[in-house]
């Protein structure tokens, strides 16, 4: 059994967890966004982000730390983690991954194990339920622990992940999961 885990390169921090130092400014730059994407021959534009000002690193968040308060949440670590595009497979280096019901996070890491980015995305890798409690608490685990916030690039918004029910409301609007009685 390979106990790797895979993301297409396409999701890299597509949803992506930092500092909450950075909400407002996410919220603007989100609603700022001012390119027309309408056209019949395609994307005409793209719109490149910028990196936050206050950076995940900056927090010197040890993996470690993380992991021992996630742990017991978590289905499975993964210590390799591949990513690609069509035929191209490649590692991810000094990035490991967390599984939880059909998502996983991901951390990549510096040399000295300090959380330097965190993502996340399905994965076929985890188990194909609906039904969340855990990946709900480790999200709000990293908002109360660490004071993050999640971005979804996609959805164009913005939650605090120290609220249990922003952090619901969105599972729930944007992955169909359900929750038993907390």
């Amino acid at each position: 059994m390979d106990d790797s885990i895979f993301y297409h390169e396409d999701f890299y921090r597509q949803i992506e967890i930092i500092p909450q130092e950075n909400y407002f400014k996410a919220l603007k730059n989100i609603n700022d966004n001012s390119i027309n994407y309408d056209s019949e021959n395609g994307f005409v534009s793209i719109l490149e982000r910028v990196e936050q000002k206050i950076k995940t690193e900056d927090l010197n968040i040890q993996f470690d730390s993380v992991y021992q308060k996630l742990n017991r949440l978590t289905i499975k670590k993964y210590d390799i983690v591949k990513t690609g595009y069509s035929n191209t497979i490649t590692i991810k280096k000094n990035t490991v991954a967390l599984g939880f019901e059909r998502i996983a996070l991901f951390f990549e890491l510096t040399q000295s194990c300090i959380i330097k980015n965190i993502w996340l995305c399905q994965s076929i890798d985890l188990p194909k339920v609906s039904i969340s409690n855990n990946l709900l608490n480790a999200m709000v685990a990293l908002g109360t622990e660490y004071n993050l916030i999640l971005v979804d690039w996609n959805e164009e918004l913005a939650i605090r992940l120290s609220s249990i029910k922003a952090v619901k409301s969105y599972l729930e609007e944007n992955f169909a999961f359900t929750f038993p009685s907390l």
